[in-house]
């Protein structure tokens, strides 16, 4: 076991991974300069909401050093960069804070202590600092996948990471990597900077094809959920492919890596008129439940609305670029209420036309029910409370009501359906 391993960055990346690997280190010391955030890890209070997450941290909690002082992270093992890097709506990432903490750690007495970084970082960002640095340097290729990001973490399908000189050569990073049985694949540090990017631009590019396809199926009238189904069964497609319609990309970590590709491309003067188009079928699917309340309104802002669903996706209570949030911005003379099981209502105190409510009162006072996202929480309650739907307006884009039977909605509009 390790004696102390160092975390810089406790946004999800960094909380995932240290409680993951806090079964293998003595001790873990957790730096942020969030001094509220310190302040609620020290009473155990998570604001992420991680299935497993806060029960991991609890149990190990004995070795967690929560603190906004860097001095504490001197004499680890090895110290983790896992900052957030923040990006705005179209994907472009602010590098600030990591470049800030970089900053802190040349200063300091860490000239010796390895630095593995699992932040997403542009291409070529590895070899710029390795040379800077007397540390060795790693970069860890994460695939944090909120709602899954713990599992993943605990059993990941394979590690991969980039080193000056292909192969890891510290024996504590050696010895935390032993630990977890999945193929390891060591290489340089752009091609492992470019693997992190390739692996989200496949999954775009599967998503936006589908999203087409689910597009035209709208119009011409075929059932685009079957042939989803159909396709998920050829083996060079595979039951895991992103073949369900979405509304467009969210969450950040995808418009990411599309803007980092889009940014190389442009650099060595290659056509990006594919990455282009992706991007427009996002922006199309992005409009769609704006498109739809359009229609419905017609310039009638009084209409009671509901939004069940404000995170990006299930199981998390991330807003980040989230279809719900992005839809009642388009409608500022409108007022929402809204009800998300994670999402608390601070997230969104400066979003002036939204109301949390119970979801009993959205569905009582509002004519016009959007559920924008696929929570299964949403089809469990509505297996019992569907009377609550009687002649109202549903916008169901992924189709959450499909298995409920007895529905009385006025009408239902589904993603990749002509008339729903």
């Amino acid at each position: 076991m390790l004696k102390k391993i160092s975390f810089c960055g406790l946004s999800h990346l960094g909380l995932v991974y240290s409680s993951v690997y806090s079964n293998f280190s003595e001790k873990i010391v957790c730096f942020d300069e969030n001094i509220e955030l310190i302040g609620n890890l020290n009473k155990k209070q998570i604001d992420i909401d991680e299935p497993g997450l806060t029960k991991q941290i609890s149990k190990n909690f004995h070795k967690f050093q929560f603190t906004n002082d860097i001095k504490q992270i001197e004499k680890s093992d090895l110290i983790f960069l896992s900052l957030d890097v923040p990006t705005n709506i179209n994907g472009k990432s602010d590098y600030h804070k990591i470049f800030k903490i970089i900053k802190k750690i040349k200063k300091s007495k860490l000239n010796k202590t390895p630095i593995i970084i699992l932040s997403q970082l542009f291409p070529g960002f590895c070899d710029k600092i390795s040379k800077e640095f007397k540390n060795e340097i790693y970069y860890q290729v994460e695939t944090l996948v909120f709602g899954e990001a713990l599992s993943r973490a605990k059993k990941p399908e394979r590690i991969i990471v980039g080193s000056k000189n292909k192969k890891i050569e510290n024996k504590s990073f050696e010895y935390l990597l032993s630990k977890f049985k999945c193929p390891k694949i060591n290489m340089d540090f752009m091609t492992a900077e470019m693997t992190k990017i390739s692996i989200n631009i496949l999954l775009i590019s599967t998503a936006m094809t589908s999203n087409y396809l689910s597009i035209l199926s709208e119009k011409i009238g075929f059932d685009w959920s079957q042939i989803a189904k159909s396709l998920r069964l050829d083996k060079r497609i595979g039951k895991f492919s992103y073949l369900s319609p979405s509304l467009g990309l969210a969450g950040g970590n995808l418009e990411r890596d599309l803007y980092s590709l889009q940014k190389v491309t442009k650099q060595i003067n290659l056509n990006i008129s594919i990455i282009n188009s992706w991007k427009k079928i996002s922006n199309m699917k992005k409009k769609w439940i704006t498109n739809i309340l359009d229609s419905l309104l017609k310039n009638n802002n009084k209409t009671p609305i509901s939004l069940l669903g404000l995170s990006y996706k299930e199981n998390t209570n991330s807003i980040k670029n989230s279809n719900a949030i992005y839809t009642s911005q388009n409608f500022l003379k409108s007022n929402f209420l809204a009800f998300d099981p994670l999402v608390k209502s601070h997230q969104i105190k400066n979003l002036r036309n939204i109301k949390i409510e119970k979801i009993d009162v959205c569905l009582k006072k509002s004519t016009i029910i959007i559920i924008s996202n696929s929570s299964k929480y949403f089809f469990e309650y509505f297996k019992k409370k569907y009377p609550l739907l009687k002649n109202k307006i549903v916008i169901d884009p992924y189709d959450v009501l499909k298995d409920i039977e007895k529905l009385n909605v006025q009408k239902r509009y589904i993603m990749g359906k002509k008339n729903a």
